[in-house]
């Protein structure tokens, strides 16, 4: 491989300024350490519809560029860098359960239907149920379906079975 580098950078010890191409720093002629040819499973999810150039083929798969994707499973779109998608394998966050799935088929009011009935819709305005994954860390506020009691919890909380603290068994004296 062949570049332009001035005499100086060449010449000292320790510089690190070799061939672009061979770091990875740059697109071998060949193509060859392109993010198409190396991670082609990633490459395939990229999404070439809310991107600008360059394209996998002519994109480095270390560099630090925040591209959409295109999930291949379940089609939800998410903005990562190219180098958490190939030195870190992250892939999909709406699979991987970390986020609510543009369907809405994992939010907490398709997977804890009994748990979203208890959030408070006027006091966590505008949000709404379809807004979260059922164990969000989030402070939500619900009201109890049996007393009426309205208190502050995370969904994490309420899905490990932390219900109303004045329907607890042991009792509870706000």
């Amino acid at each position: 491989n062949e570049w332009e580098a001035p005499g100086h950078s060449r010449a000292r010890r320790g510089s690190g300024r070799g061939c672009g191409a061979c770091a990875n720093l740059s697109i071998k002629p060949d193509g060859s350490n392109s993010l198409e040819n190396a991670f082609p499973t990633i490459a395939i999810e990229f999404d070439f519809e809310n991107n600008l150039p360059p394209f996998p083929d002519k994109m480095v798969p270390g560099t630090d560029r925040i591209c959409n994707w295109v999930c291949s499973k379940c089609s939800h779109k998410w903005p990562a860098r190219v180098a958490n998608r190939t030195t870190h394998n992250s892939g999909c966050p709406a699979c991987a359960g970390f986020v609510v799935h543009i369907s809405g088929n994992n939010s907490m009011a398709v997977t804890h239907p009994w748990l979203a009935a208890e959030f408070d819709l006027e006091s966590n305005y505008p949000l709404v149920p379809e807004d979260f994954l059922a164990a969000t860390n989030q402070q939500l506020w619900w009201r109890c379906s049996e007393c009426d009691y309205l208190w502050p919890s995370n969904g994490g909380n309420r899905v490990f079975e932390q219900g109303c603290p004045v329907c607890a068994k042991p009792g509870y004296d706000p």
